[in-house]
């Protein structure tokens, strides 16, 4: 039903009001004078349906400290039972005016939201206008989320008709005030990250304002964190000679109230000392959160060393929260069985897969040659859903070949590392659980047991590592550590005896070390439950296995690596070196940011420990 069209006033409105407009299916938007003389005094709604009286959430602007204008309300009403019933009416009352709306009414009443800021408040004061528009923007997340789509139109509709509009800014080599937003990135609803550049001309800049779609109105200028933009200086004829800061920006920001759903529609306002003002135009918002994470990423602000207020201010709180949105506990779409799987597994191993589903048909036809995989809870967690169909027809082809039985879990969305390990866990069968890399692949048989004895017997244990090779058997992995790269204050972790041949003797001991890799980890699956699982926090399986095992180590637990375990791994395979490297500089940076007193007294420890000196300190 059209609740939205340009019918026009009717002469038997009630007095209270001037007109109403629907802004969303529960959401009526009245306007008059409808002031109390009684300081303090509220607009009351009430809804009667079916003989019963139900009070309704009331929004108010209150007009008065302007001369001559009206006062708007803004009641939350249920449009089904005014539409739906007969004997519906919304009742309210402002204290000086009281009126009584059917749904009878309502219909032939309601006006497009463009018609009422036409009729009734194009004409007020500009600054007064932004007040109202606000206003309405904050009363968007108060209705349902299925109804804020519908809302953010309307409200655009109104921010449309009612912003004061300025002329375009112009950019020109022989202009000296030039501006442009080369990108807007929804980290959600109520946060956006931009990217652009500003040159201030011999005037200087006094405002940057943002305008949302549906109007909010946020203050940039002493937010952005400036950077160099090389082709902008070229433009300017100024190649190697930007500003101090630089010509190019990135901002984070929040918005004060209400939220934006629209992907178009984004205005930004200029203006220089002597009060002269323009508009820019903005682009189409980027919305899917890994895409926006990526430009975040990517961008060149993170080309030069590591800004700390960069960091905290812009690129921390934007990635955190877009983690945020993805690390909401995985949903598992569907889930396939192949093969007849054990009845009491003692281990569940975990291999989470990305993209590079190739690498199951690998393990398979190694884990094919170990009987003891046989007994054992073997999970896929595809963290790609898009290949779901491709996976589940290659598991039935290698299912008769290889004759290892095992789950495949497909996640609705892509989770990350982490959360695909979590989701994994939350299916584990067995009371160990053994978190595995897709491109790892046992040297020989018995790796499992071996594993599984070493822990069963190994008093106050919290994760086990094994020896990781490369494919011409040096070491990869002998268990971790940190180290500081000379120069520099950030911690980062590293591999004992990485690049020696597997044979080296100092390698061949087992012994307790402060982390150990996750691409290949035993653990009770009840302790990994209980510390919640790998933090979600880190990007493409970065740093989560360093901060799960401090977290081990604060529980009073030990953290072993195990010689006589051998597999070799292929080491990144799902992700490229390349596209690594901008979450790996973010990790490193999180992981300081958040965990450095500790770093320093656990290596401090491990330093003065018995174990110093006797072959594993770091290489």
């Amino acid at each position: 039903m059209d609740r939205g069209g340009d019918t026009a006033f009717v002469d038997s409105f009630p007095s209270a009001f001037t007109c109403a407009t629907w802004l969303s299916d529960s959401s009526l938007l009245l306007v008059g004078p409808t002031g109390s003389d009684e300081p303090g005094r509220q607009v009351a709604a009430t809804l009667t349906a079916e003989g019963r009286a139900q009070e309704l959430v009331v929004h108010e602007f209150d007009g008065r400290h302007w001369r001559d204008t009206p006062r708007l309300v803004i009641a939350v009403v249920s449009s089904q039972a005014l539409y739906g019933q007969q004997d519906a009416a919304l009742s309210i009352d402002s204290g000086r005016t009281s009126a009584r709306l059917t749904g009878e009414i309502v219909r032939a009443l309601a006006v497009a939201p463009d018609t009422v800021a036409r009729e009734l408040l194009a004409s007020l004061d500009a600054n007064l206008r932004n007040d109202i528009v606000s206003f309405l923007v904050s009363t968007l997340s108060s209705v349902p989320k299925s109804e804020r789509a519908r809302m953010s139109d309307r409200l655009f509709e109104l921010r449309q008709a009612l912003r004061e509009r300025l002329p375009d800014l112009v950019n020109a080599p022989d202009r000296p005030l030039g501006a442009c937003v080369d990108r807007i990135m929804a980290v959600d609803d109520v946060s956006f990250f931009i990217e652009g550049w500003l040159r201030s001309g011999h005037e200087g800049v006094v405002r940057l304002t943002a305008i949302a779609p549906e109007g909010s109105r946020i203050e940039l200028l002493d937010r952005l964190a400036r950077c160099r933009r090389s082709d902008v200086a070229t433009f300017y004829g100024l190649p190697g000679a930007e500003p101090e800061g630089g010509l190019g920006f990135t901002c984070f920001f929040d918005m004060a109230n209400g939220c934006s759903l629209r992907r178009s529609g984004w205005v930004f306002e200029i203006e220089d000392t002597r009060g002269s003002a323009w508009e820019i135009l903005g682009p189409a918002v980027l919305d899917d959160p890994l895409s926006v994470r990526h430009a975040i990423l990517s961008g060149p602000h993170l080309e030069r060393p590591l800004d700390e207020q960069l960091m905290m201010n812009h690129i921390h709180p934007a990635i955190a929260r877009i983690q945020q949105r993805l690390s909401a506990r995985p949903v598992v779409k569907s889930i396939r069985t192949f093969g007849d799987p054990p009845d009491s597994p003692a281990v569940s191993i975990v291999v989470p897969l990305y993209h590079h589903i190739d690498h199951v048909e690998a393990q398979l036809a190694e884990f094919a040659n170990d009987p003891e995989l046989l007994a054992e809870d073997l999970v896929y967690i595809l963290d790609s859903p898009e290949q779901a169909e491709d996976l589940y027809s290659r598991a039935g082809d290698l299912d008769p070949i290889y004759r290892v039985p095992f789950r495949v879990a497909v996640l609705e969305e892509n989770v990350g590392f982490a959360g695909a390990c979590n989701a994994g866990a939350d299916l584990a069968r067995g009371r160990l659980l053994v978190l595995l890399n897709s491109d790892v692949l046992p040297d020989r048989p018995g790796w499992l047991g071996t594993m599984r004895h070493f822990y069963d017997t190994t008093p106050n244990i919290g994760v086990l590592g094994p020896k990781l090779m490369y494919e011409d058997d040096s070491i990869q992995h002998a268990g971790m550590y940190y180290h500081r790269l000379p120069g520099s204050p950030l911690w980062v972790d590293a591999h004992y005896y990485k690049g020696m041949h597997r044979s080296l003797p100092l390698a061949n001991v087992a012994r307790r070390v402060p982390l150990v890799s996750g691409a290949c980890l035993m653990i009770s699956r009840d302790l990994y439950q209980r510390l919640g699982g790998l933090p979600a926090m880190y990007l493409q399986g970065d740093y989560e296995d360093a901060h799960f095992c401090l977290n081990l180590l604060d529980e009073g637990l030990d953290n072993w690596y195990l010689p006589d375990a051998e597999l070799y791994h292929l080491e990144g395979q799902s992700y490229p070196a390349e596209s690594r490297r901008p979450s790996n500089r973010y990790n490193m940076w999180l992981h300081n940011h958040l965990e450095s007193s500790r770093i320093a007294r656990v290596m401090s420890a491990f330093a003065s420990s018995a174990n110093a000196g006797t072959g594993i300190e770091p290489s």
